[in-house]
């Protein structure tokens, strides 16, 4: 008819016009009709790069993602990791969500990156203060010395006048001249004088009469500083006892270079040099014969670490990593902690860090702050092991744009805390009432979040098992009081093993609150808290599809109307359903007891609008009433095809199976693919009802089924059971078996393996054999003995395909 233009990938930053239409969700719509297309959303300023997958692809959803790294890796030029992680969202709502949370996280980011920097500053400013400080009180030092220098400096003055004035007299004296008998006896003491003088410092006159003496004293006299202060005594140190001296910090240590070996050749256990040169650094961590920390105390502190323990901190400082070992003495009344500064891209600390992963024990050497060993202990850091796996993953990842020394300073100057309150990961007894529970499910709900999980492990260094355990131990609880989870909680309940399923988990957590509830405010809930998990839960069976008892729904609709100060909802006689009109039956819906009436009275009236709204709350519908509801909606025809397409992405098994077995009914081309795709990811045997409803649609799949045997996306079997189906059919398949393709020949030749099980198949539907305990076989017949008979009031006239 006519052919359009359509955009697969939108760059935010080049085409900003097209983004605001992704994010509206009008990129794929024309007129009045929205194209069901998946896209690319790449904003490279902000490192976003998703797949966006409409609602109706949702189960295209993994198999999208996976066409798309495919692409990603044929790219012969280098591609940017916040790409290759392409994360995939489904429709508009996830979009606009995706960005808002890489908006908040970048906003949580931007706010905590400048409150570093306001630390930072903070801390350059103490640093220049106690410079100043300190040149303020040296200054102070210097000027008293100066004052001393300065009156000593006038003492001599007064001192050298009086002994020059004295001079003076004696040279007068001296120079009468004597009688010539008296002349030999007067020249030896004026030569003696002038041979027998001597300045000592600037400005000290002395008077020596013995040049033995002068000489001696000359040898004697040592100098020290600019003060005039004079040894008159010094005692010769020879070679051999200069070499014995110690420094009196008692540490041997090479101060040329930092020496890595923990252990001399004498066996003697020596720090590394930077232990001791720099008075901030606190630890040294090493490798030699294993993992070594060596650890300088502060004064008074000799005696800890009786029970000491190892913390595994990661953290990027401008998104250079960095690691501390920071080895941690609880017993005080404030941690006592001592760290050591490692970068994991550097050889040496790799190493120890890998050998850490390999063999988690480490060996504390501990110093006191004169250099003195104290002592050595052994530390396992087995329950850490993990969080360093995965501390050096992110590290190989993060970019480090910042110079590693300023890094590691920064690290130590402001280290992430070793203990903080508030979190739910740690020993506890079980929840003594629902009030403790939901307590409990609410503090676990905050720290689930990425950034705060990553603070437990990563910068609280809390065991990943011990936020295992606490995870296990609150779910359970929750589970056990009926306290409703968020569906990120529900999603970890499963994976930990809490629960089988989410349907399952979701049905106990009710039964539970409903003994729960029945225990008024004695259950440590207050009426508000009750509703509003009611609420909850009502939300949680409606996303997970759970059919509540009718029961259940009145206890909980009594509950919230009560707090909300509303009467209870009126009971509703089902005879008068006829008489209501189509809003007024569409809320009934949500009442167990009369949904299904009002879905089979909605259903019989013939109104496609409807229909949709009826196949959701097929959703929510136990079996026997999806077996009753879902072959009255075939009798619109066409008109319900999207609801049953829509079906096949339920969480429930059996109504996925209704919805596949209403498009084989209806025989519309439209339903081959989400057919097709339901046959290769569907997880039960309901795969094989799958393979042969396709084969009612006699040669109209077979290009379709070609396709995808090319790349199959699930078990290769599948297909050739599906093309088994089509011979018993009595269809021509020599197309596959001759295809181009080799695989797609290969599947379509191996179907004769299948046949025998695909014709047992068939004559079970066709009533000519027994189902057994076969359930799938068994809701098919039932399924099929539900359908109006051609031509009855209840249904329209349409050809019924043959088993």
């Amino acid at each position: 008819m006519r052919a359009l233009h359509v955009y697969v990938g939108v760059n935010a930053h080049t085409d900003p016009q097209l983004a605001a239409l992704a994010r509206a969700g009008d990129l794929h719509r024309f007129e009045q009709h929205a194209l069901a297309l998946p896209f690319v959303f790449h904003d490279p300023a902000e490192q976003v790069f998703l797949l966006v997958v409409p609602e109706v692809l949702a189960h295209r959803e993994i198999p999208e993602r996976a066409a798309l790294l495919g692409e990603l890796s044929s790219e012969d030029v280098a591609i940017p990791r916040y790409v290759a992680d392409v994360a995939t969202v489904v429709g508009t709502r996830g979009l606009v969500e995706a960005l808002e949370r890489g908006g908040e996280a970048r906003r949580i980011s931007e706010l905590e990156r400048r409150e570093s920097e306001l630390e930072e500053a903070r801390e350059d400013l103490r640093i220049q203060s106690d410079v100043l400080l300190e040149r303020e009180a040296a200054q102070r030092g210097e000027d008293a010395r100066v004052e001393v220098l300065a009156r000593e400096l006038d003492l001599r003055e007064e001192e050298l006048e009086l002994r020059l004035e004295r001079l003076r007299e004696r040279e007068v004296a001296l120079s009468v001249r004597p009688d010539e008998d008296d002349w030999e006896a007067v020249e030896e003491p004026v030569f003696e004088l002038a041979n027998a003088v001597e300045l000592v410092e600037e400005g000290d006159v002395d008077f020596i009469e013995d040049m033995d003496e002068l000489a001696n004293l000359r040898d004697a006299t040592q100098v020290i500083e600019e003060d005039g202060v004079v040894f008159d005594e010094v005692e010769t140190i020879d070679a051999d006892a200069l070499d014995a001296v110690v420094l009196d910090d008692g540490a041997s240590r090479d101060d040329t270079s930092v020496r890595r070996n923990a252990l001399a050749e004498d066996g003697a256990i020596r720090p590394p040099a930077s232990l001791f040169d720099d008075p901030h650094v606190e630890a040294v961590a090493a490798h030699q014969d294993g993992a070594w920390l060596f650890v300088r105390l502060q004064e008074g502190h000799e005696e800890v670490f009786a029970e000491a323990e190892v913390l595994i901190q990661y953290l990027a400082v401008d998104e250079t990593p960095i690691i501390l070992l920071s080895l941690t003495d609880w017993d005080e009344a404030r941690p006592y902690v001592r760290r050591a500064a490692l970068d994991p891209r550097d050889a040496a600390d790799r190493a120890l860090l890998d050998g850490l992963c390999e063999s988690p024990v480490l060996t504390a050497a501990l110093f006191s702050p004169r250099g003195k060993l104290e002592r050595t202990l052994t530390v396992s850091v087995a329950d850490r092991r993990s969080t360093l796996i995965s501390a050096l993953d992110r590290a190989d990842r993060a970019k480090g744009r910042l110079e590693l020394s300023v890094a590691m300073e920064r690290a130590l100057a402001a280290p992430p805390p070793v203990k903080l309150g508030g979190h739910p990961f740690g020993d506890a007894p079980p929840a003594e009432d629902a009030g403790v529970a939901y307590e409990a499910v609410q503090s676990l709900s905050k720290w689930s979040q990425p950034a705060k999980l990553d603070l437990a492990l990563f910068a609280l260094s809390i065991p990943r098992e011990t936020v295992d355990e606490s995870f296990r131990r609150v779910l359970g609880d929750a589970i056990r009081h009926g306290i409703a989870l968020p569906s990120p909680l529900v999603r970890r309940a499963v994976s930990l093993g809490v629960a089988a399923e989410p349907g399952a988990l979701v049905s106990r957590t009710i039964d539970a609150f409903r003994e729960t509830a029945r225990m008024g405010e004695t259950c440590g809930l207050r009426a508000g808290q009750i509703a509003k998990n009611w609420s909850s839960l009502l939300a949680l069976a409606d996303e997970n599809e759970v059919a509540l008892e009718a029961d259940a729904h009145e206890e909980a609709h009594a509950a919230i109307a009560a707090t909300e100060g509303r009467s209870s909802r009126p009971p509703v006689s089902l005879d008068a359903l006829p008489s209501l009109s189509s809003d007024e039956l569409e809320r009934l819906l949500d009442r167990p007891k009369a949904r299904l009436a009002a879905a089979l009275e909605l259903a019989s009236r013939g109104d496609p609008d409807v229909l949709a709204t009826v196949a959701r709350a097929v959703r929510k519908m136990p079996r026997d009433e999806v077996l009753q509801v879902v072959p009255r909606l075939l009798a619109h025809g066409e008109a319900c095809a999207d609801a049953l397409i829509d079906g096949l992405r339920a969480k429930k098994t059996f109504v996925r199976q209704a919805s596949a077995l209403g498009l084989g009914e209806l025989g519309l081309r439209r339903g081959i693919n989400p057919l097709l795709q339901l046959l290769q990811t569907e997880p039960t045997d309901v795969w094989e009802e799958v393979g042969r409803v396709l084969s009612a649609f006699g040669s109209a799949p077979l290009r379709t089924l070609a396709r995808a045997m090319k790349s199959p996306k699930g078990p290769e079997s599948r297909f050739s059971y599906t093309v088994a189906h089509l011979l018993e059919a009595g269809e021509d398949v020599r197309e596959l078996q001759s295809h181009d393709d080799e695989g797609v020949r290969r599947l379509a030749l191996s179907a004769s393996s299948h046949r025998e099980n695909a014709r047992k198949h068939r004559e079970i539907v066709a009533g000519s054999m027994d189902a057994g305990d076969d359930g799938v076989r068994a809701f098919t017949l039932a399924f099929l003995s539900a359908l109006p008979s051609p031509g009855s009031a209840s249904g329209a006239p349409r050809p019924r395909p043959e088993a």
